[in-house]
């Protein structure tokens, strides 16, 4: 059995979400599943649907974090979609979201496979 606080519950539920807690331990299990299927389909090669799922993310109630972030930068990567990784960048600054050295590498590989160098090399400038 889970044997869980009702205060500890209330801030595990809010955790991600601006503060606002969910309205359901359904709504909140179903973001934490999306954000480790997000991560599961980016490292099993099934790239479209985790972006699928990471865009799907926006109906739940937590907003996406770091590691889901790098899952879709990663699928993105592993796609030849260089210009997606720089809108998921974006993306992150805009929603508050700490890039890490995993995605901006994965920014960097997208970028360098598709011939843009100028873009990769900002990014790197950038990271430093």
């Amino acid at each position: 059995t889970l044997s869980v606080t009702p205060q500890r519950s209330v801030l595990a539920r809010r955790a991600g979400n601006g503060g606002k807690p969910c309205s359901s331990w359904t709504e909140w299990f179903k973001a934490v599943w999306r954000g480790a299927a997000v991560s599961s389909c980016e490292k099993g090669g099934q790239r479209l649907q985790a972006l699928q799922l990471f865009d799907e993310m926006v109906d739940v109630c937590v907003k996406r974090d770091v590691c889901t972030y790098s899952a879709a930068v990663g699928a993105c990567e592993k796609s030849g979609q260089w210009l997606q990784t720089l809108h998921l960048l974006f993306d992150m600054l805009e929603n508050r979201v700490q890039r890490n050295t995993a995605t901006y590498i994965a920014a960097v590989i997208a970028c360098t496979h598709s011939g843009k160098w100028l873009q990769a090399l900002q990014l790197l400038l950038e990271m430093a």
